[in-house]
């Protein structure tokens, strides 16, 4: 099995999110026109977009090996399904001779 230090760090994601979310209410609260509100939420989203893919290139190896293992389950369940198929078919075929 694999060690924590090769998975992702999803808690990052999750507290880009609600640091995001934080950031947008809080900007709320500024007595400023509509068009700064505008301007300061498009800079909230630009810099949470930068943060994404900052964190997207530290996990994408990480991502990718959590996928293949996932594949690789999925793929072996299915070995063992169609297995246990072909057996139970074999048996049908015997029944009806």
């Amino acid at each position: 099995m694999s060690s924590m230090s090769d998975r992702p760090r999803w808690w990052q994601l999750y507290l880009l999110g609600i640091v995001v979310i934080g950031l947008v209410l809080w900007a709320y609260t500024w007595h400023v026109s509509e068009a700064v509100h505008g301007t300061i939420n498009i800079g909230i989203v630009l810099c949470a977009y930068g943060v994404l893919n900052l964190w997207l290139a530290l996990n994408g190896a990480a991502l990718e090996q959590e996928n293949e293992e996932h594949q690789a389950k999925v793929a072996a369940l299915t070995a063992h399904q169609m297995a246990y198929r072909s057996a139970t078919d074999h048996k049908k075929d015997i029944k009806k001779l």
